[in-house]
């Protein structure tokens, strides 16, 4: 690819706020939802992709192998919350925390559409809507050739509790019919299948961890597209002995015709 830097305008070794707002910049000014060239977007997110891996891999360098570190998803950048209402008072009644904000879901600050709650920041990395799930399912699970929308995403844990990543039962693609279409039921991503970093599994994640994670839709009408995904974060009671659901949070991500040529490529 093109020189990163040079792409950016900025020059080599910038520092990293100079780099993000000029990818910002550049961002806005190509953005295809704005008239921008879908090509000249993909170029400039490469560019700042590349340089964000260069950093954190010279950081990793010069911090050793120490455990788990805590990734940026945005690469350090601010992302606004969508929807309105208050989180549910503790120990009374559940209310669903909506984050639904299409403002937003862009792609202007990194690669995927990203939505932050109390609990969880979640962004779509790629969506695949004829995925070969030969590719990402084990051979004994397929009775043929299967084609179905896959989602990747990536969950970041922001709250002080661990809670439980629930893709496989609580995603939903909605259909551009209006319907809403459940997370497969007889294929699910196999993780010896997926890179290692990678999960098709229901799994618990730690404060301040991020999971990769990969859904499989059911089954869609040859001429659905999907449109958005939904996904509702149950939080069980920790605090005082209780027990049950103590708080939810409800994450709705449209998916614009014109980002989908940004995400129909697997991450791996």
């Amino acid at each position: 690819m093109d020189r990163p830097y040079s792409v950016l305008g900025v020059t080599p070794g910038a520092d990293e706020e100079v780099v993000r707002d000029a990818y910002r910049s550049l961002m806005k000014d190509h953005h295809p939802d704005h008239g921008g060239s879908t090509e000249e977007f993909i170029r400039i997110k490469e560019a700042y992709e590349a340089i964000q891996q260069n950093d954190a891999a010279v950081r990793a360098g010069r911090a050793g192998d120490s455990g788990p570190v805590r990734r940026s998803t945005d690469g350090g950048t601010t992302a606004k919350t969508g929807g309105a209402g208050a989180h549910a008072a503790r120990g009374g009644a559940v209310e669903l925390t909506e984050h639904a904000d299409p403002d937003a879901v862009d792609c202007c600050r990194g690669i995927g559409l990203e939505l932050r709650g109390e609990y969880l920041t979640l962004r779509l990395v790629a969506l695949v809507e004829n995925a070969d799930l030969t590719e990402f399912v084990a051979s004994h699970m397929l009775e043929g050739n299967e084609e179905r929308p896959v989602a990747f995403v990536t969950v970041e844990n922001a709250s002080d509790g661990t809670v439980r990543w629930r893709g496989n039962q609580c995603l939903s693609f909605v259909g551009s019919d209006g319907s809403r279409y459940e997370s497969a039921v007889e294929y699910c991503a196999s993780d010896p299948k997926l890179p290692a970093d990678w999960t098709g599994s229901d799994v618990t994640v730690e404060p301040g961890a991020q999971l990769r994670a990969v859904v499989i839709a059911e089954e869609l009408p040859s001429d659905v597209a999907v449109t958005e995904l939904s996904y509702t974060q149950n939080v069980f009671a920790r605090r005082g002995g209780g027990s049950g659901i103590e708080d939810k949070e409800r994450f709705r991500i449209p998916v614009r015709t014109s980002v989908k040529p940004l995400l129909s490529q697997a991450p791996f």
